[in-house]
């Protein structure tokens, strides 16, 4: 999968790219810059072309997409949003469709808040956010995730949320 985070005005990301249990690439950025200025991370289906077209313009939180319409991709996605002004969402989607959940469905699937200094995605999030939880900037918590999350490689990018105070990296 991979590793995505994000603390005090930077997302990160690690550049692997796989499928099922090979590693496609390692330069992949998984990372953008919206036109209404937030941050998305990606991580999950490869494609996220569909993501950014749906959160493109997306400023404020009464903006965020509804259920309805997230359920409507069918494509299995994890990630992390960050809105201009600084609020961060976590968003997931499922490839299955609603009439296969039946009545024991526990899958992902939404928009939530997240109110933590620091958040993180991907098959290496837990590590992140131990090594954010000890004091690791959201580099350096990809780094050390992509030490032990075997889907998860080097090299690193980063943004800014508000680049004229630190600059693309």
């Amino acid at each position: 999968m991979t590793t995505i985070t994000y603390r005090a005005g930077v997302m990160a990301c690690d550049s692997c790219w796989t499928n099922g249990n090979e590693c496609v690439d390692t330069l992949t950025t998984k990372i953008r810059r919206l036109a209404g200025g937030a941050l998305l991370g990606q991580s999950g289906g490869n494609d996220g072309r569909v993501f950014e077209k749906l959160l493109d313009k997306v400023k404020t939180p009464t903006q965020l997409p509804a259920f309805e319409q997230l359920a409507a991709i069918r494509q299995d996605f994890l990630g992390l949003l960050v809105l201009p002004k600084g609020q961060v969402f976590k968003i997931a989607t499922v490839l299955r469709s609603p009439e296969t959940w039946g009545e024991d469905f526990a899958e992902d699937l939404g928009v939530w808040p997240i109110q933590a200094p620091f958040a993180a995605a991907g098959s290496g999030a837990e590590l992140a956010i131990g090594a954010m939880a000890a004091g690791a900037s959201a580099r350096e918590a990809v780094a050390i995730a992509c030490r032990y999350d075997i889907n998860s490689r080097l090299p690193l990018h980063s943004l800014t949320l508000n680049p004229g105070k630190r600059g693309k990296k």
